[in-house]
This record gives C-alpha cells, sequence and structure tokens, in this order.
C-alpha cells in the first residue's frame, strides 16, 4: 500500500526591533590629526554607527527623524563607517539619523548625530615678539575663528624662509629654531579651526636673532651659568702654561710685605724700607756733611763726621803758601784705615755746612739729603731681607680681564667673559 507522510513547519514571530547605540559625525582628518568632532571644513563626513544585535543586515543615514528618506545599505557585523551620502554645502548645523534593520524587517528608532559644516577661514589677529637667542625668535600667535563658532585649535609660526611650522605650546609660547645667529628673519603666524579650516591671511614680526659669543685663537667656549653671568652664561677659558700673558719668569719679594710680588727690585725695595721704618722724614736743621758725600750724607755734630771721615777716606798733606789743607785723596777700601794725625789740624777745611738732610736712618742715626739716598746707605736690621727672587709663577693677568677659572701652578687655566659677534 502506499502511504502519504506530512511536515509540520512552525515559525517564530521576531518582534525584537534593533536598537542604535552609538551615532557620531567626524569631519575629514588633516595632516592625520583628528578634528574637533562638532565641526568640518568639507562636506565628505564619516558616520560611525555602531549597534549589539547580530542579525542586523542593513542600515539607513537619514534627514528625517521618524523614518529613513535615503537608501538601505547592506551591513554585516555590528558597526559600520561610510563615507556617504556626502552633506549639502551650505554652512551650518547638519543633524542626521541612523537607522538599522533586522533579518525580519525590524527597524530602529532613528539615532541623532550632528555636524556643523564651516566655510569661513579663521585669520591671526596678531605675532607678538617673546623672546629670541643666537639659534631661534621665539613669538605669541593669536587668532580668530569664522562665524561658526568653532574655535581656534591650533597656533603655528615659521620663519619666510624656512619651511617648517611649529605648533605653539601650552603658556602661549611658538619657537622657530634652526637659525643662524646674528640675522634677520620675518616670523609669520597661522591659526586653524576646530573645522580644520586654516588662515590664509599674513601677519608677521621682523627679529634678529642674537650674536653669538665667541673666543679668540687659542681660548675655549665654555657654557658656566654662573662664571658667565654677566656674557649670557659663557666664558672663555685658556691655560695658563701656553699662554705668554699669564707667566711670570721672575719677581721680588720683602720679607715684611709677606707674599706680595714685585717686578722691580726697586719697588721691592722700596717697599721693604716704608715697612720698616728704617727711613724716616726728619725735621730741617744744620748738619756736617763730608765733602766726599756733598748732597748724600748727613751728619747732627761735627764728631760723627770726623767719625765718618777716619774709617771712609785717605788724606794727604797738601802745603799751600805754608799753610797747611788737607784734601781727600781717595775712597777706602779699608774700613779700619788708620786716621792720619798729620792732618788733624787742617780737618775744618773739609767740612761743608747744610741746612737740609730731611731723612734719618733709625739703625745708624745718620740723616740723608733724599729718601733713596737714606734707602742706599741705611744698614738693614739684623736678620732682616731686603728682597729676594720668587720661584716662576703662573697667574691670571687681571686687568686683561682674565681670573682663575681652577688649578694653580702650570696647571692653572684662566677665563674671562665671552663677547659677542
Amino acid at each position: 500500500t502506499n502511504a502519504t507522510k506530512y511536515c509540520d513547519l512552525y515559525f517564530a514571530k521576531d518582534d525584537d526591533v534593533p536598537v542604535v547605540n552609538t551615532f557620531t559625525i567626524t569631519g575629514t582628518k588633516e595632516n592625520n590629526e583628528i578634528l574637533n568632532s562638532g565641526f568640518t571644513h568639507k562636506t565628505n563626513v564619516t558616520y560611525n554607527i555602531g549597534w549589539s544585535a547580530t542579525d542586523v543586515v542593513s542600515y539607513c543615514i537619514s534627514t528625517n527623524k521618524d523614518n529613513c528618506d535615503g537608501s538601505w545599505v547592506n551591513v554585516s557585523g555590528t558597526s559600520v563607517s561610510p563615507t556617504e551620502p556626502v552633506l549639502d554645502s551650505t554652512e551650518g548645523k547638519k543633524t542626521r539619523y541612523a537607522f538599522i534593520k533586522d533579518r525580519a524587517n525590524n527597524i530602529s528608532v532613528g539615532k541623532e548625530a550632528s555636524i556643523t559644516l564651516d566655510l569661513n577661514n579663521p585669520t591671526v589677529s596678531k605675532v607678538t615678539y617673546v623672546s629670541k637667542d643666537t639659534s631661534s625668535i621665539t613669538v605669541k600667535v593669536e587668532g580668530t575663528d569664522g562665524d561658526t563658532g568653532s574655535g581656534v585649535v591650533k597656533y603655528e609660526c615659521k620663519a619666510t624662509t624656512k619651511d617648517t611650522w611649529y605648533q605653539q605650546d601650552t603658556n602661549g609660547n611658538c619657537k622657530v629654531t634652526g637659525l643662524n645667529d646674528n640675522t634677520s628673519y620675518t616670523i609669520e603666524g597661522r591659526v586653524t579651526d576646530a573645522s580644520g579650516r586654516v588662515s590664509t591671511n599674513s601677519v608677521s614680526t621682523t627679529q634678529s636673532t642674537e650674536a653669538a659669543y665667541s673666543c679668540s685663537e687659542g681660548e675655549e667656549l665654555v657654557q658656566d651659568a654662573q662664571k658667565g653671568s654677566s656674557s649670557g652664561g659663557y666664558i672663555c677659558k685658556a691655560s695658563a702654561s701656553s699662554k705668554g700673558w699669564s707667566e711670570r719668569t721672575k719677581y721680588y719679594t720683602c720679607s715684611l710685605t709677606g707674599s706680595q710680588k714685585y717686578s722691580t727690585e726697586s719697588s721691592a725695595r722700596n717697599a721693604c724700607s716704608s715697612k720698616s721704618g728704617r727711613c724716616s722724614y726728619a725735621d730741617d736743621y744744620t748738619s756736617y756733611v763730608p765733602s766726599r758725600m756733598e748732597n748724600q750724607a748727613c751728619f747732627t755734630t761735627r764728631d760723627q763726621a770726623e767719625d765718618w771721615m777716619k774709617k771712609n777716606a785717605e788724606f794727604s798733606i797738601v802745603q799751600d803758601n805754608d799753610k797747611c789743607q788737607c784734601r781727600i785723596t781717595s775712597p777706602a777700601g779699608d774700613w779700619h784705615t788708620p786716621w792720619k794725625e798729620d792732618c788733624s789740624s787742617c780737618n775744618a777745611d773739609q767740612w761743608i755746612v747744610a741746612n737740609s738732610c730731611p731723612y734719618a736712618c733709625s739703625e745708624t742715626g745718620k740723616q740723608y739729603t733724599t729718601y733713596s739716598v737714606c734707602d742706599d746707605f741705611c744698614e738693614s736690621p739684623s736678620g732682616y731681607v731686603d728682597w729676594e727672587y720668587g720661584d716662576v709663577e703662573y697667574y691670571c693677568e687681571t686687568s686683561s680681564g682674565w681670573s682663575t677659572y681652577s688649578g694653580n701652578g702650570s696647571s692653572l687655566q684662566c677665563y674671562r667673559a665671552a663677547s659677542k659677534g
């Protein structure tokens, strides 16, 4: 017998309406930078739609909040980012609605998103000089957006002779770098608003970079904020052992003046004499001066003068018209040359009376006509050193602006302020 079999089919009705979870509209990227999502300067935008349902088969971008007045576009997955449709070209706020539809033809409620189309460029209003150094100039750029209220989001500056734009920091400083020293540059500014539009008007300021600090040949330019506080933080450093201006091969010292150094022997002697007080100024008085020491040595009494004559000169008897006269024939080579008794009756002729011997020696009691003569003939105190040679000395010549940097002896290093230009 033939048997007939039947199969019953059952269908479940899908009444779940899909939901658009997210919907945004963003403007076109500029130089790999995403612009403010609320504004655009181009009619080409990106629609970003997201949902959770797994059975969505199409979406629609509409200008109507209640239903799709555009085209349904097939889709799979849970999100889509189409660039169609383009916006109309009139400036202002653009509101769109995203709809999705599942396999059961259930259509979601429209999800709203807006973006403002800005067709007016922002403008640079001011470029103000802030500071400069040898390789950079810093300015502040100011500007305003168009009439849509998008706001300026980026301020930039550059030298007109260069290609690189530099962005202004959060403190309002826009620094153009890589410039030559002591050179004039025109620095221009530009601004970009949130829609991506860039200013086209020209506003600039002209400034010259600082001249670079430099040193003479053989000197090293060193940055030292403390020592170079008066020269932009830069100094010139040189090695004393290699510079003729920084080495003294001989100098003189006086033991009474400590470490003080003198360039000549006479200056050291004078300093010693002054310090020791051996020669002092005395009042004018009548003095006896040996003829051999005229204008040099003086004695307050005739006995002192005769004593000096006995020790320091030889005499001969000269017969002149039967009158005995004593005359000096030669300086004494021996301080103990005996006195010539035969001249004792003639010694009165050997003296000159002087009225001005103002310098006195405290060590000997003698007086002298000038300070230098006093210094030459005044005997030194016992154990006293008049002057001495010093060792080779390395020093920084302060008269030429040099100061000690570090070290001593042949390792001494000197520095002076660096100069511009």
